[in-house]
């Protein structure tokens, strides 16, 4: 059972065959050097659509990123600025603890 596109050696034996007796054992180069032509330029279309294909799919991506990046700058730029506004409740340090620490790490108070 032959599966589909194997073709073995009797196949293509057949099939050059059928060609020579169509088109002619002058015509046969010519036939062959035009089909290598397309199938090469095939080949490049589908590797400029394939580089065209993912340089968009970067510039989406880009894109997004550089949304993120502007959200970004506007949130740090409002925090910033609130900061900036804040007045100081008191600028004393916070009192210390009472409790001390001794050189051995135990807590003792005074």
């Amino acid at each position: 059972m032959i599966g589909i596109g194997s073709i073995g050696g009797g196949e293509v034996m057949l099939i050059l065959v059928i060609a020579l007796l169509l088109f002619g054992p002058r015509k046969i180069p010519e036939i062959g050097r035009t089909l290598g032509k397309t199938m090469a330029e095939f080949r490049k279309a589908t590797r400029d659509f394939k580089l065209n294909l993912e340089r968009e799919v970067d510039m989406e991506n880009l894109s997004a990123a550089g949304s993120e990046i502007r959200k970004a700058r506007t949130d740090i730029q409002n925090v910033a600025r609130d900061t900036m506004n804040l007045t100081p409740v008191s600028s004393d340090p916070p009192e210390a603890d009472r409790d001390q620490v001794s050189d051995d790490g135990n807590n003792r108070k005074d």
